[in-house]
């Protein structure tokens, strides 16, 4: 059993540029290529830019949109940072930034959307009563 070995890695989670006892000490500076290091698996911008091409091809593409804070924070900036997770290599990020977008989209169309029930409008207490 002696001379059986596994491979580890040391530290995988630690970012060593900012930890502790690592980092360097006083106030210097952590580079962008260190971030970049440290979120993604390459730091090659031609990688970078090949994934953006590859995950930005809908024709046509969302040039404008409402200014209203709801609408920004529940589906424009986490659709933003899937396109970001794809980029970085993180799929599992985008396929649940994506999942929660189609969910905020979904709850969206249901507010704006004029149900019915038998002939009358669902209000907030038959929502209640329906869906817990």
């Amino acid at each position: 059993m002696a001379d059986k070995y596994i491979k580890g890695f040391i530290n995988p989670l630690a970012f060593l540029e900012v930890d502790s006892p690592w980092a360097p000490m006083g106030d210097a500076k952590v580079s962008v290529e260190a971030i970049l290091n440290y979120i993604c698996p390459t730091t090659n911008p031609d990688t970078l830019i090949t994934k953006y091409k590859e995950i930005s091809i809908e024709n046509p593409r969302l040039n404008i949109v409402p200014a209203e804070d709801r609408i920004l924070e529940k589906l424009i900036w986490p659709l933003k940072h899937a396109k970001a997770s794809y980029m970085l290599g993180n799929p599992l990020g985008t396929i649940s930034l994506c999942g929660m977008v189609a969910e905020m989209v979904a709850i969206l169309y249901f507010d704006i959307s004029d149900t019915k029930i038998n002939g009358e409008k669902i209000d907030e207490q038959k929502q209640k009563l329906l869906f817990g």
